[in-house]
């Protein structure tokens, strides 16, 4: 008889343990899908939504949030394109300006601005 109460101690305990596993792991699925559905625009003030109905609208919403991330990273290639193209006209327009300096400087009646030698005078730039 001792080893029949054994028996059923050890299949009791077994059993409890299964038990609580599995309670353990539906609680866990549970909030996560509390949580999922906070973190979804529009489904967080609902308290009671189904689970497909979650996951439908995770679902939808990852795919915006994708498009968004497309549209962005597209935006941000021409914002760098421009970026480059206008750097480029800012050192073109460098060049000329320092090309003409040295010109100016070289024969002054080229300059523009138009410089003016004055006798015993520094070169004035008008």
């Amino acid at each position: 008889a001792s080893d029949e109460d054994d028996d059923e101690i050890d299949v009791d305990s077994s059993e409890q343990r299964r038990n609580f596993l599995e309670r353990k792991r539906r609680d866990d699925l549970r909030s996560r899908f509390q949580a999922l559905r906070e973190e979804i625009p529009g489904l967080s003030v609902s308290s009671k939504t189904s689970k497909v109905a979650i996951l439908k609208q995770a679902t939808e919403y990852l795919l915006q949030l994708h498009a968004r991330q497309r549209r962005q990273a597209q935006e941000k290639r021409k914002l760098k394109a421009k970026q480059q193209q206008l750097l480029r006209r800012i050192i073109d327009s460098e060049i000329r300006c320092f090309k003409t300096i040295k010109i100016s400087f070289s024969d002054p009646s080229l300059c523009v601005p138009a410089v003016k030698a004055e006798r015993g005078s520094s070169l004035d730039i008008y």
